[in-house]
Parts: C-alpha cells; sequence; structure tokens
C-alpha cells in the first residue's frame, strides 16, 4: 500500500508540475496581450499552486526545474515591461494634460507678444 501511495504522490506531482507549467504559459499570453486583468487572478492561483507544491514532497528532474525557471524569469521580464511601458503611457498623458507654457516672439515691430496657450483637448498638432 506505501508503495501505491507513493506512486500517487508522484503522479499528483507529475499534475502539480504540468499545471505550473500551463499556469505560467497562460501568465505570459496574458502579458504579451496586455490583458491586465487577468493578472490578479493569475497570481492567486500561482500563490495556491506554490502553497501545494511545498506540501509535496516531489522528485523534479533538473531538466523540468530549470525549465520553469525559466518560465518564470520570462514572465518576471514581461512583468517588469508592461509595468515600464504603463508608467511610460501615463507619463506621456500627463505630459499632455500639463498646461503649456505662454510663446514668447516678437510682433513686426520688434515688441515682445505672448501668445497663450489653448486649453488642454483643443490645442491641434501637425
Amino acid at each position: 500500500m506505501a508503495h501505491e501511495t507513493s506512486d500517487e504522490s508522484v503522479d499528483g506531482g507529475a499534475a502539480l508540475v504540468t499545471t505550473l507549467d500551463a499556469l505560467l504559459e497562460r501568465e505570459a499570453t496574458a502579458l504579451r496581450s496586455a490583458d491586465f486583468e487577468a493578472l490578479p487572478r493569475l497570481a492567486e492561483e500561482k500563490e495556491h499552486l506554490a502553497a501545494r507544491l511545498a506540501e509535496a514532497s516531489l522528485a523534479v528532474d533538473a531538466p523540468t526545474v530549470r525549465r520553469l525557471q525559466a518560465q518564470a524569469q520570462r514572465n518576471a521580464v514581461l512583468l517588469e515591461a508592461a509595468r515600464n511601458g504603463l508608467k511610460s503611457a501615463g507619463d506621456q498623458v500627463r505630459s499632455l494634460m500639463a498646461p503649456r507654457a505662454p510663446l514668447q516672439t516678437y510682433d513686426g515691430s520688434g515688441r515682445r507678444a505672448r501668445i497663450e496657450p489653448t486649453r488642454p483637448g483643443t490645442e491641434r498638432r501637425a
């Protein structure tokens, strides 16, 4: 009987590794397609799976561990790129919405003239 339990643990462990592999792929797909709404759910699934993996006594071969580590590292890079992209987009929006400084120029007689900027959202650019 002890042997059957061991086999079940191995089979269950293989299922956990397969589940982790699929989860990391789903996370990568969500990051690549900017499906940011899916990320909290995926993070919750990863936490739950990590707890299950910590409880299981698994013997995972080195190539599988390296593959999973590479997937997790790839996802970390994708997540950082998404974070940087969102920050950059936010900075750009704030820049576009900021009041413009008046333009200093000279009129035909050489006197300084100020051209006040238009309100944000009404300025047209060529």
